[in-house]
């Protein structure tokens, strides 16, 4: 049966809670800084990777769960995009 759906509100305040509180320690390294997260805001899997890897990101959490709700963030960042066109973040902090 499907879960119901959160408002979008809902969804990023699940989702910054499970980076807040149990991912973040696991996955801001030097080695992930700059990269994408993807969380699933119901069972807290998440999966990481660049750009590139976005779409086949999103399938392994829901190949995982059919009816994830996922958010994405920049590992290291405030935002995934910066807003002169909405580009990536660069890769490292200036």
């Amino acid at each position: 049966m499907p879960t119901q759906r959160l408002s979008s509100e809902e969804k990023w305040k699940r989702g910054n809670d499970w980076y807040d509180n149990s991912i973040r320690a696991v996955v801001e390294t030097e080695e992930n800084n700059g990269k994408l997260i993807q969380i699933d805001v119901e069972s807290g899997d998440y999966e990481i990777g660049t750009d590139f890897d976005a779409m086949e990101m999103s399938d392994k959490l829901i190949a995982k769960n059919s009816d994830a709700q996922i958010i994405e963030k920049r590992i290291g960042y405030p935002a995934v995009y910066w807003q002169a066109g909405l580009r990536p973040l660069p890769s490292k902090r200036l």
